[in-house]
């Protein structure tokens, strides 16, 4: 398996460039060293006006649910840096190249602000304080649309023409969310409930950070020339 560290080949490269001082057998080889060696390290770092991937971070999410308000703040995620490559294709076609992947992430972990009140399974609930919610095992795939465009210098970037992310928690599992000062009216099931909770908000607050990850990923490509992530970041 590859380490999500390849994700950003999807976007960077239709040619392979190889420097023979580089300890590896093929071109490939080369390119995938790299880029894990060099430039994801600085797209999940950040900087220069790209905020940093892990942690993923969203000042607030906000989900009216039929029976439940529900709301995070200053809320953060990490974890997505150790994530493992399942998949990974690219198709290209004249004027643009499909791509889709698929990344296994051992551990994610969300912390954050939260408030919620309503009723989970006829009981009344409310809260108010800080919460922590640890997801294992969960696959993320990513599938598109990329270009190579130029800006008004004529310099080329990549960019992301369209996409469309798929949390899936299926082969994977949740640790006991915790949530400080939660208060049931009823508290003969509490750990129950809280999971209910959970899996009522999970693919809502999944698909905050995937966007959030994606746009991070698109700012990265509009203020790093495809030349220098060629060249700069290799040598």
């Amino acid at each position: 398996m590859f380490s999500v560290r390849l994700i950003v080949v999807l976007f960077f490269f239709n040619n392979v460039f190889c420097l023979k001082r580089q300890l590896c057998e093929t071109d490939y080889e080369c390119l995938m060293n790299a880029v894990i060696e060099h430039v994801y390290p600085r797209f999940v770092a950040g900087g220069a006006g790209v905020e940093s991937s892990d942690p993923l971070h969203i000042d607030a999410i906000i989900a009216d649910l039929p029976t439940l308000r529900y709301e995070l703040f200053n809320a953060s995620m990490t974890g997505l840096k150790d994530c493992e490559f399942i998949k990974l294709e690219n198709k290209h076609i004249s004027g643009y190249t499909l791509f889709n992947y698929a990344i296994s992430c051992p551990i994610l972990t969300l912390t954050a602000q939260y408030g919620l009140n309503g009723i989970i399974d006829s009981t009344p609930v409310e809260g108010k304080g800080e919460c922590r919610i640890v997801y294992e095992g969960y696959e993320i795939s990513i599938d598109g649309k990329r270009e190579k465009v130029k800006d008004k210098s004529g310099i080329e970037h990549i960019n992301i023409m369209e996409y469309t992310v798929v949390p899936d928690l299926t082969k994977g599992t949740i640790k006991d969310p915790e949530y400080t000062n939660l208060v049931f009216s009823n508290d003969d099931s509490c750990k129950h409930r809280v999971r209910i909770i959970e899996e009522m908000t999970r693919d809502i607050v999944m698909d905050v950070f995937m966007n959030k990850y994606i746009q991070n990923l698109k700012n990265f490509f509009s203020r790093v020339p495809v030349e220098d992530l060629h060249y700069k970041y290799v040598l």
